[in-house]
């Protein structure tokens, strides 16, 4: 079974890393640039051989061979240093640009997609395995390069001697049977690398964010099992990669002597016999070491390039993904109407969550969906933010289809205010005015937020609308966080509204406060709200009853109260 996953994980892997690229503008121009300065470089390392062997042999007397060696020397530093930038330029040009087009996939990316992955995943894919694209691209040209300047050392070796250059050939042999299993293996060993690494990495990111509560319910043993088991999955992909290591220097040490014993061995012939000297047999020599060099490489270039693809790997499945299609057949174009779920049967995976759910959210009125938890109302909120399509049954804007309905249209409709209002470590100004498609003035934002109660602590504070809400709003209470996202709300304008337990984790005067401001909110609007407070149920018009995945009760309060168990016990104050 095992086996099997890999090779379907495993298919169409250079396809999809392929279509990463061509999905992007690459800098061409740098690269051959690139290319070309190292074909240079290696031409002039060449032409420095001939003197480097005099100065071996201590031939200089009587001309000028160590000025001549320093002079192709720093011309060749010279280069070296050129190449370096164009290839800085465009590691960054190919890194931004990804970047931008992961950022544009996670925006898009479907909720479920999104929920599967988690944030720490996501952020591990933008932040740390981009650094991996140019790594390809550097490994391609080195490759191409590695090759060339064999082959133009090759040709220098046999001006020299063509009995001796053979030696080259089970050199290269011997490197690329290596370089094929070096690299076979290192692309499996970087894919579980990354698996691993990632997963500790999200393992600690949860935790430790997480501290105060591990404390509180004395879990820390618990954590320390937990945390080790994370840290030993990490420990055997490092010794996967230690053990890969060894390898490499073993071929790569081993044949540099082996090189040595082979030119001396049988070049010592050569020149007693007279058809090489000592010096032309030291430059032969260099000129393989050279070639060793170009050809030795070959396996860490070609490692790199399947460690790289190995966590590009990853990034080909997400560039690869599917986005959610904002438009369809029509636009929210039409009169307000009511909202009706039809026989919705839904289910995470194989769990399932709503069972031939049938009920009607009246157009203009305030609807409660009470029921105990797990019993499928936080489901029923996200298939009518559309964050899922419904396995069976359909969802009906009036007459239509809400599926017909372009996404992005739908959302725009619908205003949000959750339980825990998420904030962005910005200013109050831009917090209230996110998701406000046009300029708008203080004046309106403030208008937003007397209507919202938060005019007189926002009023309160030195810096007014540029205070800095700090990371998710930390700097402000529960209270006041929820005033803003109320706020927020009122700036959108929105014809429906969504309520997620929006009164709960408060104190008496700042419930109090927000209950007020969501009345204001709610007048004359259709609104859905989840909540556990009975005071806020009875406001509502329609109550809708879930138990276990199906509706238990719907209607007018008084309705409700006479046909539901749960409605009934909940009111009483059972728990939920």
């Amino acid at each position: 079974m095992k086996n099997n996953e890999t090779k379907e994980n495993t298919k169409g892997m250079w396809k999809r890393t392929l279509k990463i690229y061509g999905s992007m503008r690459l800098p061409f121009h740098l690269y051959i640039i690139e290319f070309v300065l190292g074909i240079v470089s290696t031409k002039v390392a060449l032409l420095y051989m001939p003197y480097l062997s005099k100065m071996q042999t201590g031939n200089i007397i009587g001309n000028d061979t160590v000025g001549k060696y320093v002079l192709f020397v720093m011309l060749n530093v010279a280069i070296t240093f050129v190449s370096a930038i164009p290839t800085l330029y465009a590691d960054n040009i190919v890194i931004k640009r990804l970047q931008n087009k992961l950022l544009h996939k996670i925006i898009r990316m479907p909720v479920k997609k999104y929920e599967q992955e988690g944030a720490s995943e996501l952020i591990s894919h933008v932040t740390s395995d981009t650094e991996y694209v140019n790594q390809l691209i550097t490994s391609v040209i080195g490759f191409i390069t590695g090759i060339v300047t064999a082959f133009m050392t090759m040709s220098e070796m046999s001006k020299l001697n063509s009995t001796l250059s053979w030696i080259i050939f089970p050199v290269t042999g011997y490197v690329i049977l290596s370089t094929w299993l070096e690299g076979k293996l290192s692309f499996l060993s970087q894919r579980r690398l990354r698996k691993s690494y990632s997963g500790t990495m999200s393992f600690f990111a949860e935790h430790t964010g997480s501290l105060l509560n591990i404390k509180q319910l004395n879990a820390q043993d618990i954590e320390l099992k937990l945390g080790k088991k994370a840290v030993d999955i990490m420990y055997k992909g490092d010794l996967y990669a230690a053990a890969l290591g060894i390898f490499s220097t073993f071929v790569s040490g081993s044949i540099t002597s082996i090189i040595a014993i082979i030119i001396f061995t049988l070049g010592a012939a050569n020149v007693r016999s007279g058809a090489i000297t000592i010096e032309e047999l030291n430059t032969f020599y260099n000129l393989m070491l050279v070639a060793y060099g170009a050809v030795s490489i070959l396996p860490s270039i070609y490692t790199d390039f399947m460690r790289a693809n190995g966590t590009m790997f990853y990034v080909g499945q997400m560039v690869d993904g599917k986005d959610e299609v904002y438009k369809r057949e029509r636009g929210m174009d039409c009169p307000d109407s009511d909202i009706t779920f039809e026989n919705i049967s839904f289910a995470y995976d194989e769990r399932n969550i709503l069972d031939k759910v049938s009920f009607t959210i009246p157009m203009g009125k305030i609807t409660a969906v009470v029921g105990e938890n797990g019993s499928g109302k936080t489901t029923l909120f996200k298939l009518i933010e559309r964050f899922y399509e419904p396995n069976e049954g359909m969802i009906s804007f009036g007459d239509t289809d809400v599926s017909r309905i372009n996404i992005d249209e739908w959302r725009k409709s619908i205003g949000y205010v959750l339980q825990n209002a998420q904030l962005f470590d910005g200013t109050i100004r831009e917090n209230i005015a996110y998701g406000v498609e046009r300029e708008v003035s203080d004046e309106e934002i403030m208008a937003a937020a007397a209507q919202a109660g938060a005019y007189e602590f926002i009023n309160s504070m030195p810096e007014g609308l540029d205070f800095i809400v700090g990371d998710d709003g930390s700097r402000l209470s529960a209270g006041q966080r929820q005033r803003i996202a109320i706020a927020r709300s009122i700036m959108v304008d929105p014809s429906y509204l969504l309520l997620d337990e929006a009164t709960s984790n408060m104190d008496i005067y700042a419930k109090e406060e927000v209950t007020r401001a969501l009345l204001r909110l709610m007048e004359g609007r259709t609104t859905v709200m989840i909540t556990h407070d009975m005071n806020m149920v009875r406001k509502a018009d329609h109550i809708i009853v879930l138990k276990d995945g199906s509706v238990e009760a719907q209607g007018s309060p008084e309705e409700v109260k006479k046909n539901s168990v749960t409605y009934n016990r909940l009111m009483n104050g059972g728990a939920a």
